[in-house]
């Protein structure tokens, strides 16, 4: 079947999610959004933007409140994949699926249980308190310079099997991919035609910074780093800029594929 899904979840996006939806709209031919029980203008925006677009609860419910724990939220999201029909991918609202041509002319439709793992690069930008006020001119921001955060975000997949057989955070799958055949001293930043641009640290402003202290609001400090899972969520915005601080020391990326898949992705935010 020719569809390509997205699934996302959220809580109190209303300050990226419109520069989102009105790239990935264009993107995909559907899209699953998991609230987390938003009290902002998220689901609104959402039902403005992305009419089409279903929009579910979570079921990670703990007296009435949702409960973000890592295992919990992949199960919850391997259970929605197992019902999409074609090929699908979990996106955050802080990724944006890259590509140097449509997907829909990348992926193999003929094949089997195909996954492709899909590399992630971060923007840098030193302009504090800029937000753009377009969608292209949001991505139009990610030229100025990419780099690469493997070693941070690991990977994404995109696939047309049942579910993405995740561990922790979905950044790791039990699926065969070619990154087992990878040869790391030689790869291309932009796997399989397509990558993701995380943005962690972008736009720069005190809105951002805001932003990633909330999530640690709806989980269980004890339980996450009792194990060794999302610790960076429990970070303090002094934690967070040194981690930032040590990204700007990265090498940034230029190659002739990362300014056309831009320009693709300026053109379809247009459509």
């Amino acid at each position: 079947m020719q569809r390509v899904t997205v699934i996302t979840n959220i809580f109190n996006e209303e300050y990226l999610l419109p520069f989102w939806l009105k790239y990935h709209k264009n993107v995909f031919d559907h899209g699953i959004v998991i609230d987390w029980c938003s009290t902002d203008k998220s689901v609104s925006i959402i039902r403005e933007i992305c009419p089409t677009w279903e929009i579910r609860q979570t079921k990670n419910m703990v007296n009435g409140n949702p409960c973000f724990e890592t295992y919990s939220a992949d199960r919850e999201i391997m259970e929605i994949e197992r019902t999409v029909p074609g090929y699908k991918i979990f996106l955050n609202v802080t990724e944006w699926l890259m590509s140097t041509a449509p997907i829909k002319q990348i992926l193999n439709f003929k094949a089997v249980n195909k996954c492709y793992p899909l590399n992630v690069l971060t923007p840098i930008n030193a302009l504090p308190e800029y937000t753009p006020t377009s969608t292209k001119e949001f991505i139009a921001c990610f030229r100025n310079r990419l780099i690469p955060v493997i070693d941070k975000r690991f990977f994404r997949y995109i696939f047309n099997r049942s579910n993405g057989e995740y561990k922790a955070g979905r950044h790791f799958t039990n699926v065969s991919t070619d990154l087992d055949t990878l040869d790391w001293h030689n790869y291309t930043p932009i796997m399989n035609q397509m990558y993701i641009v995380w943005l962690g640290f972008f736009p720069l402003t005190e809105d951002m910074w805001q932003r990633k202290l909330t999530v640690k609001a709806h989980m269980c400090k004890e339980l996450e780093l009792g194990r060794g899972t999302c610790f960076q969520h429990f970070w303090e915005i002094d934690e967070m800029k040194q981690d930032y601080a040590k990204l700007c020391e990265n090498i940034p990326l230029h190659s002739s594929d990362l300014n056309y898949s831009i320009d693709l992705a300026i053109q379809t935010a247009e459509l």
